[in-house]
């Protein structure tokens, strides 16, 4: 081997002055080597771009440690595996990326391609290396193989006329498969996608040949392993000049963990609308059992192909109430069900696949217990048959608290049911059983308490006989309602009775009723009322009266005319002294008195009050009507004249004169 000095006389000799002037003045690199692999030329660009002196390239110098040459995958090129060995070797055309590292840590790609020049022998004589600097692209590249790997994305080119699809490793791993396990066919992508989303992908990726433009969708894939993944599709169809599609181009992302949040947050709301809606139901009415009846109903098909209902009646046995299923012969095979010891015991049930046939074609099934304040007291069904799917955890707790929230129904509706029984009861106790018959006086009464029923009214009525051929009639309104009202109304009773036998005048009835309330009552309730006193006479009747702070009652003439009757008076339990007036009013036959509570005249409808004027106005239109007629209709007028329940009770109490 000649020392150094020699090498560019070599090179001389191989190029002339002209030419090697032209290779310098050029961008690429260029390196000449001889039949053994010596370099003999290289130009400038050459040794910049490999980073190199001649000296070290031509060997006559040892190459720097830390320089390498890898291939595209990272490993080390040796003299042998470099393009310009492999074109000696052959004879042909060699092209390879290579990568070269310096000795600072400087990275950077070349584009080598070799030729190799045969001599007069058939021999290569001499190769040429040319160099192109791929570094800013490849870093593009890198850069872009980064964020593909970051976001999970594949590239993939299908060519249409040839129905070759290609697809990046990427792709590949999106769909489950290892590097080139793709067949390489539409048909071959095609059937990897999820069954109920195969026709839609097929009728966009169509569309998107046939008419040009974008295509993009979302869709699930279906593993190797049989899980399921969603997947954004993006793509783009091309032609030719003649307008032929030839080529569709696209991207591939895997959305798995974005539509399953979508999908779970979808499924939270769909849960809570569910039970905002069964809780409306529940909540609806008091008849517990028909109310159950129809969250079974809401139930199928949303939940359950089949739903039934149990409620625990003798604290033993249980009773199905309801059952609903999309096949009719569920009821058949859900009469043969218990409720399963668990479930009795407090505890839910969740059988997620169900394969032995003895619940016949249910497929899975949850059966949760109505429970309220530790006490089960009755049992929820569901089961799915043909739907297919399988309940899991987050079916059961939706299932137990629909349970609780119906157990909570039930519990609420027994204990409004034994709260109105025992407020009838008492009510009941308040107001006389029937109405005594009056000789010459048609009475009629009409009650109905404020709101549900289910509290006791401060509202009451009585007549009865007191001696020597008269009669008594009284209505009264206590303050408020509840226990206490009850208290005070069976007070005012007694002691309006006991008073009138003894004979005294209606006022000062009320003032012994007064001085009771006074004395017995604690809780500042008071009370109004009207006391009167009825004497029968030969063809008609004398009525003796007198108002301790209640509302006039009506007289209605036989002829229509209508008039107030009473002095006001003060009401009753809240002042020492009263004082009461006695008005005496003499009644022919088919004179009527009406006599009410404010439950009448102020009953609100929209924007307005029932009021005196409406009650007089219909007073007078009701001479054809008996006592119990007189008094249904008033009643019911100031029922229809409010929309909803009524606010307060209303009681009305009708003497007519019928004469002997």
């Amino acid at each position: 081997m000649t020392d150094g000095s020699a090498w560019p006389v070599l090179a001389t000799g191989v190029l002339g002055d002209e030419a090697r002037n032209l290779l310098d003045a050029i961008a690429g690199g260029v390196i000449l080597q001889d039949a053994r692999g010596f370099a003999v030329y290289a130009n400038t660009a050459a040794l910049e771009l490999i980073g190199l002196s001649f000296a070290e390239i031509s060997g006559a110098t040892p190459i720097r440690e830390g320089w390498r040459a890898t291939d595209e995958k990272g490993d080390d090129l040796g003299l042998e595996e470099q393009p310009a060995a492999a074109a000696l070797r052959t004879g042909e055309k060699q092209q390879l990326l290579v990568g070269i590292t310096l000795p600072d840590g400087d990275r950077r790609w070349l584009w080598n391609e070799a030729v190799a020049v045969t001599g007069r022998s058939g021999k290569p004589e001499l190769v040429i290396s040319s160099f192109i600097d791929l570094t800013a692209r490849r870093m593009v590249e890198e850069r872009l193989e980064l964020a593909i790997d970051a976001g999970r994305i594949g590239i993939w080119d299908w060519n249409i006329p040839t129905n070759d699809l290609v697809w990046s490793e990427h792709v590949e791993r999106l769909f489950g498969l290892a590097p080139d396990e793709f067949e390489g066919t539409f048909e071959a992508f095609l059937v990897r996608v999820h069954p109920d989303d195969r026709q839609l992908v097929r009728e966009a990726i169509t569309t998107a040949v046939q008419h040009g433009g974008r295509y993009e969708t979302e869709l699930r894939v279906v593993w190797p392993d049989g899980s399921v993944h969603w997947l954004l599709a993006v793509g783009e169809a091309f032609r030719n000049t003649r307008g032929v599609p030839v080529r569709m181009l696209g991207v591939t992302r895997d959305i798995t963990a974005r539509r399953e949040a979508e999908l779970e947050r979808e499924s939270n709301e769909q849960r809570l609308s569910f039970l905002i809606e069964a809780t409306t139901v529940l909540s609806g009415s008091f008849e517990y059992e028909a109310t159950l009846s129809q969250l079974a109903h809401l139930v199928v098909p949303l939940l359950a192909d089949w739903c039934a209902i149990d409620l625990l009646d003798d604290g033993r046995s249980f009773r199905r109430i309801a059952s609903v299923g999309a096949d009719p012969a569920w009821a058949e095979v859900s009469a043969l069900m218990s409720v399963p010891r668990r479930v009795r015991a407090g505890e839910s049930e969740l059988l997620r696949d169900v394969t032995d046939g003895t619940l016949g074609d249910v497929q899975s099934l949850i059966v949760s217990p109505l429970a309220s304040q530790g006490q089960v007291v009755g049992a929820l069904w569901l089961g799915i048959s043909a739907s297919g799917r399988r309940y899991d955890v987050d079916d059961l707790m939706l299932v137990e608290e629909l349970a609780r929230r119906a157990a909570l129904a039930v519990e609420n509706a027994r204990l409004y049911e034994d709260r109105r029984r025992v407020a009838d009861t008492l009510q009941a106790s308040l107001l006389p059983p029937t109405l005594p018959l009056v000789p010459g006086v048609d009475v009629g009464a009409a009650y109905r308490a404020s709101g549900e029923g289910n509290d006791i009214g401060g509202d009451f009525y009585d007549v009865f006989e007191i001696g020597g051929g008269a009669w008594a009639a009284v209505i009264g309104d206590v303050c408020g309602k509840g226990t206490g009202a009850a208290a005070l109304t069976g007070l005012a009773r007694h002691t309006l009775r006991a008073a009138a036998l003894r004979g005294e005048a209606p006022s000062s009835v009320l003032s012994l009723l007064n001085d009771a309330i006074l004395r017995e009552q604690s809780d500042d309730r008071f009370l109004t009322a009207v006391f009167c006193r009825i004497v029968p006479t030969g063809n008609g009747a004398r009525v003796l009266l007198a108002r301790g702070g209640h509302l006039p009652p009506l007289l209605r003439r036989s002829d229509g005319t209508v008039r107030q009757l009473g002095h006001p008076g003060l009401l009753l339990g809240s002042f020492p002294d009263v004082t009461l007036v006695d008005d005496t009013v003499e009644l022919a036959p088919g004179d009527v008195i009406v006599l009410y509570t404010d439950g009448v005249t102020e009953a609100r409808g929209v924007g307005e009050i029932f009021g005196p004027e409406r009650l007089r106005e219909l007073v007078a239109g009701s001479g054809d009507l008996d006592a119990r007629g007189i008094a249904d209709r008033v009643k019911q007028a100031a029922l229809d004249f409010q929309p909803g329940l009524p606010r307060d009770d209303v009681a009305v109490l009708v003497l007519r004169v019928t004469g002997r």
